[in-house]
């Protein structure tokens, strides 16, 4: 599947698209590019109880919302016969001081990718910072 999903990026690299090539590395056989654990796999993350995720579900209108970074630690090759499961989660959520806002909130998100083996493929985290529109006076 990794194939197509290279390819469909513009990654012509013989490790993800070429079984010969990729038989003589030394990862003994094709892997896939990093990002494609990114947007595979069945998630895993943690879920809401619906009344809280009805309540909360606008709690963010009319606030931004910046990526401010991302690190991605890869562990082990992806393989075509890894069937993948992903999770991510809040980690943790900070005020900050803000001379743009009235208030300033840095969230950051974690992220584990892990095959059916349990055996870690990508953990990784995000950082985003809210800035809220109510200006200081």
């Amino acid at each position: 599947m990794a194939c197509p999903w290279a390819r469909g990026n513009g990654d012509d690299n013989s490790l993800y698209i070429d079984p010969a090539y990729a038989a003589k590395t030394r990862w003994s056989g094709t892997i896939s590019p990093p990002g494609y654990e990114m947007t595979m796999g069945s998630n895993r993350s943690p879920t809401m109880e619906p009344e809280f995720a009805k309540a909360t579900s606008k709690a963010l209108r009319g606030i931004h919302l910046f990526n401010s970074g991302m690190d991605v630690y890869y562990h082990r090759p992806v393989r075509p016969a890894d069937e993948l499961f992903r999770s991510g989660w809040i980690a943790s959520v900070e005020e900050k001081s803000s001379a743009f806002a009235t208030r300033s909130v840095l969230i950051t998100n974690k992220q584990q990718t892990w095959n059916q083996g349990t055996q870690p493929r990508r953990r990784g985290h995000s950082h985003v910072a809210t800035i809220s529109l109510m200006l200081k006076e």
